[in-house]
Formats: C-alpha cells, structure tokens, sequence
C-alpha cells in the first residue's frame, strides 16, 4: 500500500513538526520566567534571526561577486576536488 519512498518521507516529516512543536512548547515554557515575555520573546526571536542571515547573505553575496558559486576546490584542469584530499 504504501512504498518505502514514502514511509521515510513520512518519518522525516514528523521528525522536524515534532522538533519545531518542542521548541514552540520550549518558547512557552520559558515564558513564564522571564521578565515582559510580550515583549522580550519576539525581540529575541528577530534578533536572533538577523544574526544568522546576516553572515549567510554576506558570504552569498560574496561568492557571488567573486563567480564562485561552488564549495569545491578547483585544481588545475578545472575540477571540483573534495577540501582535504
């Protein structure tokens, strides 16, 4: 009835809604022992999400700008080889 593609799918699915669910719950939970949570939840929240994008578009950008838009090393005839190798 059901294929195995979907089985783990499925599993995958329910792993990250329930680790999202834990840190909703953890959020709440915390809450109630800190002071003006109104205000100081959400402030953390985005503070924290403009702490994580910032160094992430940077270093897009930069790629970008470079036209390095892979992780790889290149050797000398043009191939990505693996860092460390």
């Amino acid at each position: 009835m059901f294929t195995w593609s979907f089985l783990v799918l499925l599993g995958n699915a329910s792993v990250k809604t329930i680790y999202s669910y834990l840190g909703y719950y953890n959020v709440c939970h915390l809450g109630s022992e800190i002071r003006n949570p109104g205000r100081n939840i959400p402030r953390s929240i985005f503070i924290s999400i403009i702490c994580i994008d910032h160094p992430y578009y940077a270093k897009i950008h930069r790629q970008v700008e470079d036209g390095n838009t892979n992780d790889g090393d290149k050797d000398a005839s043009g191939n990505i080889s693996c860092r460390g190798s």
